[in-house]
């Protein structure tokens, strides 16, 4: 695992993966942040811990899906505009335009689903290219958490854990649990979305938007 801290937002904004984005800082309780990153064969957990809410606007990679999973209970969290409940996580899908938000100081994960080999993989970016929060119900979401947590304890505690067997067995385990929350975006026929794109000056409007009209309400 390599992990990091931070006083510097901006240098911590620079270290997150798998996104082309700019981060802001909101609501700033205290001056740390931290990240940490772990290998797991096919796929990577990165874990952040902010001292504010944020926002992060931007567009995900194009070769494979982010699951990013809230981890602190009790504060609000959005996608594109859109409440991420919770027993939700928000994925973004190969290519999407995103914007992400939370109010108030937090801890996340993102996972990194790949896109299938072969000539799936242009159809999923077709089908797939937008962020939205996916609700599959409690247990999947709890069994997700627990799993995020349980590999990312183990990783800080043993020395090297990114070069064991373990890990590659820890990633095996998290991209079958993670899978499913990306997959859904395709829908049960598997089939292009009929729902319109939206631009990126609408996705960040409508993501500010929620921020500043629920700010001062109680959580």
């Amino acid at each position: 695992m390599h992990a990091m801290q931070f006083t510097d937002f901006h240098e911590f904004a620079h270290s997150v993966r798998d996104v082309v984005c700019e981060m802001t800082p909101f609501n700033v309780r205290r001056p740390n942040w931290s990240f940490a990153h772990v290998d797991l064969g096919q796929t990577h957990l990165q874990i952040g811990d902010e001292g504010s809410g944020t926002i992060a606007e931007g567009i995900c990679g194009r070769n494979g899906s982010i699951v990013f999973v809230p981890l602190t209970e009790g504060i609000r969290y959005a996608v594109s505009g859109q409440e991420i409940g919770h027993h939700s996580v928000a994925v973004l899908g190969p290519g999407s335009e995103f914007c992400v938000a939370s109010q108030d100081p937090h801890v996340w994960a993102a996972i990194f689903v790949p896109l299938q080999p072969g000539s799936q993989a242009e159809r999923q970016r077709a089908t797939i290219a937008r962020a939205q929060a996916i609700d599959l119900g409690p247990e999947s979401v709890s069994h997700l958490r627990g799993l995020v947590k349980a590999i990312g304890k183990v990783a800080a505690d043993v020395p090297k854990f990114d070069f064991t067997p373990a890990a590659q067995t820890a990633g095996d385990d998290l991209l079958a649990a993670a899978k499913p929350f990306a997959d859904s975006l395709l829908g049960t026929s598997g089939t292009a979305s009929s729902q319109p794109r939206l631009p990126q000056w609408e996705i960040i409007h409508r993501c500010r938007s929620y921020l500043e009209a629920r700010q001062h309400l109680p959580v």
